[in-house]
């Protein structure tokens, strides 16, 4: 299927329509390499996506008409081969060792699709004729078209008219659908769902390990008040107050939260290069990949660890600051 074939279908239910080619390529500037995900696409294609750009501009259709080596880079691939989004316009950059001028930065946020800033882009005719013509066949030009409906509410027409004007184009009759059509909302709703099931398992998952370990400081506190009873009692004697007593055995608890905490974020910060490597793996190749321990989840980590050890810290402590001096003094 030619992708002019695409454009010149009657968009009574479309807005816009792109044609895109989607490789992995070998991006390189001077000794500055990596691996990043190439989309060649129509000039529509960043309409369609929304995507915003942070200097330069997007190709053109004159550029796209005369197969121009000309590129639209992601903010990252700009930051890392060139410092700054505005002093990478201009530069010559080389895909699979072929030189394009880049006119442009994208520095659309990364989403559930893909992350924008980690991608380059270039004319769909100047990708198909310069990088990949030895990829297609005569009637597969394409790895995927982009379409977008006139709005909300004609999207469901779109995908019947799409599945049509494709099946038309594919000469199919009675067979079954050699393409496939998926709308992005149903798939944001459906990653959405997975990750909020996924969310809701983590956070199970760690409410019993915190419990567990609740129960445990509670225990260890609980011993601790047994084996210091004398010591309670002459601090009694000589004047502490019962908040004075319970706020020692409080501190307490909460010092062997936190002390485990900083073990867990310890190990957390040891373990985020492994994480890492992992990330890239799964990411091909991808190097601009990185597991962190960020500030925020330090101190996530260190107010749960105050809070359990307040709650499970607060029976110990009140039943030390409720002994009675005689009685604590007595005990052997």
């Amino acid at each position: 299927m030619r992708a002019r074939s695409a454009n010149r279908a009657q968009r009574r239910q479309f807005r816009r329509v792109a044609a895109v080619i989607n490789q992995q390529v070998s991006v390189s500037s001077g000794r500055i390499r990596g691996t990043y995900e190439l989309v060649g696409a129509e000039p529509e294609y960043l309409s369609i996506t929304s995507n915003e750009l942070g200097a330069g501009r997007f190709y053109t259709w004159e550029d796209e008409t005369a197969r121009s080596r000309v590129a639209t880079i992601g903010l990252k691939i700009a930051e890392r081969f060139f410092g700054t989004a505005q002093s990478a316009i201009g530069q010559r950059i080389t895909f699979n060792g072929i030189e394009f001028e880049i006119i442009g930065v994208v520095a659309t946020r990364p989403g559930f699709m893909g992350d924008p800033q980690r991608a380059v882009y270039i004319p769909y005719g100047t990708a198909r004729n310069w990088l990949f013509r030895n990829q297609f066949d005569a009637r597969v030009d394409v790895s995927q078209i982009v379409v977008q409906a006139r709005s909300r509410d004609h999207v469901d027409a779109a995908i019947r008219e799409v599945t049509l004007l494709l099946r038309e184009r594919h000469r199919l009759t009675y067979q079954d659908n050699g393409f496939t059509v998926l709308n992005l909302e149903t798939i944001a709703a459906q990653v959405g769902a997975i990750v909020a099931g996924f969310n809701a398992f983590l956070g199970t998952v760690a409410g019993i390990s915190l419990l567990v370990g609740g129960i445990g400081i509670m225990n260890i506190m609980l011993v601790s008040v047994t084996e210091r009873t004398q010591e309670i009692g002459l601090r009694k004697a000589v004047g502490a107050r019962q908040w004075q007593i319970m706020q020692q055995f409080l501190v307490e608890a909460i010092v062997l939260c936190l002390v485990g905490a900083t073990i867990g974020i310890l190990f957390g910060i040891a373990l985020s290069p492994l994480s890492t490597l992992m990330l890239q793996s799964m990411a091909q190749g991808d190097t601009n990949i990185y597991a962190v321990v960020t500030i925020e989840s330090i101190g996530l980590a260190a107010g749960v660890a105050t809070a359990i050890g307040v709650i499970f810290g607060f029976f110990p402590a009140l039943q030390a600051a409720r002994m009675t001096p005689i009685e604590a003094l007595r005990s052997e």
